[in-house]
């Protein structure tokens, strides 16, 4: 087992240290072989990193997209069999890579794309049934551009415990293992479970319609946001106008006041 630097508790020094990490791990296992890399890893000792390694399981935050990029292109280029599932709602979406198989950049096709596009493709390509969907109660907390997206501990637990058993398959060797284009979606809330199978990965027909479905959604949220500003600053200057005719009013004689009424033919005033 190789230990990065972490912390465990940002509100204890005591937990900071990839040590604490290593001597609870042998808590766990008093046999356990742990190399520590207490100043990180990088795309200059990623070879170092995964010398002698039987298995990569992927725990970066989704949106390390370039640590990930370069340590399963070495995985990939190494021979080693790499595991990522992501925590979405409360279910998780599995994909395996494994040697001579469909690589990594072959099935997310994130070459040229900036992070934002990165984190769609990633996103659709873990989860192309999109089973957490349905029940996202509010879609603000998405925000790839603010790096946040909503999952929970119950997800968390399952992400672990389905990447246990595929780790224990690929290393022992027995039981089906899905690898890439297959993977697989489950999700507790909805009681489903689904077999994904997307040959091409993002070059999938179908996952470019979704991508080009998402790109119609993001362009209609942006001309929304600049309408509502509009309407802001619309609204902003009829309130400034009426002020100050309600300002002129007081300054008149009795005889001179009229009622203004103010109504509105859609988004345009009306006098």
């Amino acid at each position: 087992i190789y230990i990065l630097r972490s912390s465990v508790s940002p509100r204890s020094t005591s937990f900071r240290s990839s040590g604490v990490m290593a001597r609870m791990a042998r808590d766990i296992n008093p046999e356990l072989d742990i190399r520590i890399f207490d100043k990180g890893v990088d795309a200059s000792n990623l070879d170092d990193f995964l010398s002698g390694v039987d298995l990569y399981v992927d725990g970066l935050d989704f949106f390390a997209f370039k640590a990930r990029r370069d340590t399963f292109y070495a995985c990939h280029r190494l021979g080693v069999p790499a595991v990522t599932a992501a925590p979405l709602g409360m279910g998780t979406a599995v994909l395996s890579f494994l040697p001579g198989r469909m690589s990594f950049e072959e099935y997310f096709r994130l070459d040229g794309c900036d992070e934002d596009e990165m984190a769609v493709r990633f996103l659709l390509g873990l989860s192309p049934a999109m089973l957490q969907r349905g029940y996202l109660a509010d879609p603000s907390r998405v925000n790839f551009t603010e790096k946040r997206g909503p999952s929970t501990i119950a997800a968390c637990q399952l992400c672990a415990g389905v990447t246990a058993t595929e780790a224990l398959k690929i290393l022992l060797g027995r039981g089906k293992v899905l690898c890439a284009p297959w993977g697989f979606h489950f999700d507790a809330y909805r009681n489903r479970y689904i077999k994904t199978w997307r040959p091409g990965g993002n070059r999938n027909p179908i996952q470019r319609i979704g991508l080009f479905v998402h790109g119609l959604l993001e362009l209609q949220a942006h001309d929304h946001g600049i309408d509502d500003q509009r309407q802001g600053d619309q609204n902003h200057v009829m309130a400034g106008d009426t002020q100050s005719k309600r300002n002129a009013a007081i300054t008149q004689g009795p005889e001179d006041q009229q009622e203004e009424v103010i109504g509105f033919d859609r988004r345009w005033p009306v006098h």
